[in-house]
Formats: structure tokens, C-alpha cells, sequence
């Protein structure tokens, strides 16, 4: 998976931001992945799951939507 470090979404949260991460099959093997958040209302992915063969990558983003952090939200 590139990056191969943490995603970190900095305040502040005024503009949505995204990274773009590319998961890759290194395997012999046909593999199925997925991708779950912590909260749905601020996290999006998009293409959150599928099925990758062999060596086959694909390009999914990780978005922190907009929202004011000073304001318990439910």
C-alpha cells in the first residue's frame, strides 16, 4: 500500500481534503480487500472494498469532509 504510513487529516476542517492511496496485490493469489472508517459522517473512501489478481493494483481516496471541530457533533 502506498503511502505506507499513517493518513493524518490536520485541522483546520474548512476544506475537504483527500489522499489517494494505491493498494497493491504482491501476491500469487486472488486477494479481496476493504476499507472501513471510524466515523462515516467525516470519513469518505471511495471504492471501499474489491478483488485484486495477481501483481494488479488499484487507486482508491480517503477524504476528511468539512465540519467544525469546536462543535459536538452526534
Amino acid at each position: 500500500m502506498q503511502p505506507n504510513s499513517n493518513i493524518v487529516f490536520n485541522a483546520p476542517y474548512d476544506d475537504k481534503h483527500t489522499y489517494h492511496i494505491k493498494i497493491t496485490n504482491a501476491s500469487g493469489r486472488r486477494i479481496g480487500w476493504a476499507i472501513k472508517t471510524t466515523d462515516m459522517r467525516r470519513l469518505g473512501v471511495d471504492q471501499a472494498c474489491g478483488v485484486l489478481d495477481p501483481k494488479e493494483s488499484t487507486l482508491m481516496a480517503v477524504s476528511c469532509d468539512v465540519f467544525d471541530c469546536g462543535r459536538h457533533q452526534q
